[in-house]
């Protein structure tokens, strides 16, 4: 297999398995804004810990 073929699978593996990764965080952003819904917390301690959440995931 000539080394561009090589690359050029590599990039794609690497490309899908970003996306999943990319998938799983969100899965995982809803769960956690549920459970975080849920406690009936103050929406004002509910935004920082939302803009926490957020500075976290970047």
């Amino acid at each position: 297999m000539e080394i561009q073929q090589k690359l050029s699978l590599r990039s794609e593996i690497l490309s899908r398995k970003v996306q999943a990764l990319q998938e799983a965080l969100e899965r995982k952003d809803v769960q956690l804004k549920e459970a975080i819904r849920a406690t009936n917390m103050d929406p004002t301690a509910l935004a920082g810990v939302s803009q926490q959440i957020e500075v976290v995931k970047q």
